[in-house]
């Protein structure tokens, strides 16, 4: 194989790898903390759809993969649409800024990458979005997150912290 069809493979993985992540956090099934990371994530998976398409069909035009390098540009485009008519357009384009931590509300006794917290986000000229989330960091950059009810007492495992973040000397 080709050096020019091994590079293009890599390339096909890496966008699909930023495509996952971007749907991922799209859907809030794995949120990305960082503003930068998250733009660089979704643009990395909307820009290069036209470029990476045009080089998967002339890389492997002779080639039984001729089709299977398309895929990866065919699921995106799909998966816009579907997004772009669940949630609309505008839901889309406010869907892009990331939800900041204001104040710690409970920690986990047993782990230190557990809490509760309360967080907002801005959502441009509609005002601020919040929410009390069980929050789980992997890293400082991807967290999941379980919304829960605020008037809801958590259990035996949580202490009260209610402090600010800046208050606060995590560890994630």
């Amino acid at each position: 194989m080709r050096i020019e069809k091994k590079l293009l493979i890599l390339a096909n993985c890496l966008y699909c790898l930023l495509v996952l992540l971007s749907l991922l956090d799209l859907f809030q099934w794995l949120e990305i903390k960082g503003d930068k990371l998250q733009g660089f994530i979704r643009g990395g998976a909307i820009l290069p759809i036209v470029p990476l398409t045009v080089s998967n069909l002339l890389v492997f035009r002779k080639s039984n993969w001729k089709y299977l390098g398309l895929l990866p540009q065919i699921l995106v485009i799909c998966c816009i649409c579907f997004v772009i008519s669940q949630i609309g357009f505008y839901g889309y384009l406010f869907s892009s800024g990331t939800y900041h931590t204001q104040r710690v509300l409970y920690k986990n006794v047993d782990s230190d990458s557990r809490t509760i917290e309360f967080q907002l986000k801005d959502i441009g000229a509609l005002g601020y979005d919040e929410r009390v989330v069980e929050v789980t960091y992997f890293t400082p950059w991807f967290m999941l997150i379980k919304e829960i009810d605020p008037d809801k007492m958590p259990g035996k495992e949580w202490i009260k912290v209610d402090k600010d973040v800046n208050e606060l000397d995590l560890k994630y």
